[in-house]
């Protein structure tokens, strides 16, 4: 987070006590800097074997280039609701069920509180930003990370994948 909206206090967050905690990072300045954040992430990926990096494609034109390493893994996840409704229906069941392990972190628990859902008539849902009460990067982020893990183990599932066409005679 930007040094100046840690000092804006308009979230009425404590912020600089989650930087203390060591939930939350301060950068210099009023914007993120996204060379700064490239290289953060590069180190953080580095630490694992990355299968799937999920990101909504809005844009991160400048910043998918920057992260050329990692190719192969990358994966354009639209926020559209045909996308988001199935992870988010299945983050919200994990949550429900208490299987998923935020280690306690108290930003992650804030924004799960900030979280307004959209439904449409077919009972689809969404993470609806524009309702939330306040920041849900984190669990719009998570979202995407179970989406994108659905949709790479799916691909291994696929019944007809791998049989031609066939016909039945009567």
């Amino acid at each position: 987070m930007p040094e100046a909206k840690v000092r804006e206090k308009e979230d009425r967050v404590d912020y600089r006590r989650w930087e203390e905690q060591g939930w939350l990072t301060v950068t210099p300045g009023n914007v993120l800097d996204e060379d700064w954040y490239v290289t953060m992430i590069l180190g953080e990926l580095s630490q694992y074997k990355v299968r799937c990096i999920a990101y909504d494609p809005w844009g991160m034109w400048d910043i998918v280039p920057k992260l050329s390493r990692y190719e192969r893994e990358l994966m354009a996840y639209q926020q559209n609701i045909r996308y988001m409704s199935v992870p988010t229906k299945y983050l919200e069941s994990e949550v429900r069920k208490g299987t998923l392990n935020f280690l306690n972190n108290p930003v992650m628990r804030w924004m799960m509180g900030n979280v307004s859902i959209y439904t449409d008539p077919n009972a689809n849902i969404k993470l609806d930003k524009a309702k939330s009460r306040n920041k849900i990067d984190g669990v719009v982020a998570t979202v995407d990370a179970i989406g994108g893990w659905l949709t790479k183990t799916a691909d291994n599932k696929q019944p007809y994948s791998h049989h031609t066409l066939r016909t039945i005679k009567l």
